[in-house]
């Protein structure tokens, strides 16, 4: 009887570690991962989904419609939270930022932004970062600059870059992330780069990539992600690729995908999501539907194109929560 207590331990410890081995409500599937829902940016419905199964409209459920009102959108181009699970996307053709409560019903509808090249303004922005202060970043990327402000009345704006192909420069910022330590990565469209810097006085701006098709290229790349090891994944857009590399020299530069509509093609991903397990989820945009890999060299890939009477058309993010 004296093992009894060591052996209902291990059976417990055995029972943790099955949970948490097993996605939220997704049966299993996002291994290592907790994903109570998934929310796509349907940029061509001006409407926001969730849905609780990646490859099934179970739980389907979609927020907006066209316009520059309450509860509606024009050309929404990107979605995050912060820690109170509050979700804000980017109003990309109302040159806005919106937020609005995790009930999905409009509660709590709020706007933040105008058009303009000042403070608390924006011009044609796409992409977004919330920190753990929950602070907003937004690539603001008509003015060619990053903006951070601290709530959604705009308090203490600030901006960082201008108009060039320097350091503190970009050609066209089209997404924004922030690493554990703080440091702010931006995917530059125009000038086919990935740019890292401290904080928002750009202090150790660094650079990588140049046009091309090969290692340490890219063309038009949009979405960008870091992982929890700090590695670096792009949505390279008109390569119809994701990269991943190990850091901002580019080592362990590599590479899926290829121009089409198979199982591991894109058209034109825009955006990307990566897991604790490894797994990667693409807006593949100009195909209208998600793709999920298990890793970087396409294992198992499935796709999701919202289904009967619920497709998306130009799905531009995607996000597990």
């Amino acid at each position: 009887m004296q093992f009894r207590p060591r052996l209902l331990a291990l059976l417990g410890g055995a029972l943790l570690a099955f949970a948490a081995g097993c996605g939220g409500n997704d049966s299993g599937s996002d291994v290592g991962t907790r994903v109570n829902n998934y929310y796509v940016v349907d940029s061509g419905n001006n409407r926001i989904v969730r849905y609780t199964r990646f490859d099934e409209p179970s739980g389907f459920v979609a927020f907006g419609a066209q316009g520059a009102g309450n509860n509606q959108f024009s050309n929404p181009a990107a979605i995050a939270f912060d820690s109170n699970n509050r979700i804000y996307v980017v109003d990309r053709g109302n040159n806005r930022i919106v937020r609005f409560n995790v009930t999905f019903n409009g509660e709590g509808f709020t706007t933040f932004g105008a058009q303009g090249s000042g403070a608390n303004q924006l011009n044609d922005p796409t992409g977004i970062a919330i920190d753990r202060s929950n602070r907003i970043y937004v690539a603001d990327s008509g003015n060619r600059r990053i903006v951070r402000f601290d709530d959604m009345t705009g308090k203490n704006f600030t901006s960082f870059g201008t108009e060039g192909t320097g350091t503190a420069n970009f050609g066209s910022p089209y997404d924004v992330r922030l690493d554990r330590t703080g440091r702010i990565y931006v995917s530059d469209r125009t000038l086919n780069r990935i740019v890292r810097f401290d904080d928002m006085t750009g202090k150790n701006f660094t650079s990588f990539g140049s046009q091309g098709t090969g290692n340490g290229q890219f063309n038009g790349p949009m979405g960008i992600e870091v992982d929890e090891d700090n590695r670096i994944f792009v949505a390279d857009t008109g390569n119809n690729r994701v990269v991943r590399m190990d850091n901002m020299t580019g080592q362990g530069f590599a590479t899926f995908g290829t121009a089409g509509n198979g199982n591991t093609q894109f058209q034109a991903p825009q955006s990307l999501t990566v897991f604790s397990s490894g797994q990667i989820l693409i807006a593949d945009t100009g195909n209208n539907r998600i793709l999920r890999v298990l890793d970087i060299s396409g294992t198992s890939p499935s796709t999701f194109t919202g289904g009967t009477g619920q497709s998306f058309n130009a799905p531009t993010a995607i996000r597990g929560r």
